[in-house]
């Protein structure tokens, strides 16, 4: 009895594995017409990271979303992405849902940190996209939650990219934050400071609130990469991660 159970439920795996796979590479093959059609080139190889964060930067019209979704599906990647539950009602939702999206419940228990962190640590293959700028709008800062997410739930953070003047896109550098939010900030600002947005008079330097808590800013000759040392209020990080990355911090 126990063995046949068994034998359903990995013929049963075995079917959805033939599935996804199927509907993969029918999204691979529409995201690749989508980029030859529209003139964009994928320039960097696709992360081998199964969990991360990735940032949708520079986020100043809805064709942007787009392009960055094509260059997932044609890397053959699932990607999530967190969205009002209003849209997610009717007929919207079935689709919303099929192409990666995740209800965000505003009066639910969990913020959206907590209910994220819980989502990593229970699966082994999950790319959440989160645009930090919220909007399509010229903002001073970005939004931190997904700063605190990457640091509570231990993953890394992709940053993805769309530049509009060489018809580029990707995702460049995985970072592993430290926990301090200026000497991370800095090397995301030094990334995207090439990118050209469709509207480049919508894409601001990007800041976080959280790096408004710093004390004081020497320099420090020879550090790694060339960062200063900062010295500031610092968001947890995992013990494990600390001394995995201590490294990393000058």
């Amino acid at each position: 009895m126990i063995c046949r159970e068994r034998k359903a439920a990995d013929e049963s795996s075995c079917e959805e594995s033939v599935r996804n796979m199927g509907r993969r590479r029918r999204r691979r093959w529409i995201a690749e017409q989508w980029l030859r059609l529209t003139g964009w080139r994928i320039a960097t190889e696709p992360p081998s990271e199964r969990k991360f964060i990735l940032l949708a930067a520079p986020f100043t019209s809805r064709w942007d979303v787009v392009h960055m979704l094509a260059v997932m599906w044609a890397w053959e990647r699932d990607v999530s992405f967190l969205a009002d539950d209003a849209a997610f009602r009717g007929p919207l939702g079935w689709i919303m849902r099929r192409l990666g999206g995740i209800p965000l419940e505003r009066e639910g228990p969990e913020d959206v940190v907590q209910r994220m962190t819980r989502a990593f640590a229970e699966t082994d293959d999950l790319v959440l996209a989160i645009s930090p700028e919220g909007t399509r709008q010229r903002i001073d800062r970005w939004d931190s939650r997904f700063y605190e997410l990457a640091c509570a739930a231990d993953v890394l953070v992709g940053l993805g990219f769309l530049d509009y003047e060489r018809r580029e896109a990707g995702v460049g550098p995985m970072l592993a934050l430290t926990g301090y939010a200026r000497l991370d900030m800095n090397r995301v600002r030094t990334f995207y400071a090439d990118k050209r947005a469709r509207r480049p008079e919508g894409f601001a330097v990007p800041r976080l609130r959280a790096e408004d808590l710093t004390m004081h800013l020497t320099p420090v000759p020879g550090s790694p990469d060339a960062l200063p040392r900062v010295r500031q209020a610092r968001l947890p990080v995992p013990s494990r991660v600390v001394r995995r990355r201590q490294a990393t911090v000058p």
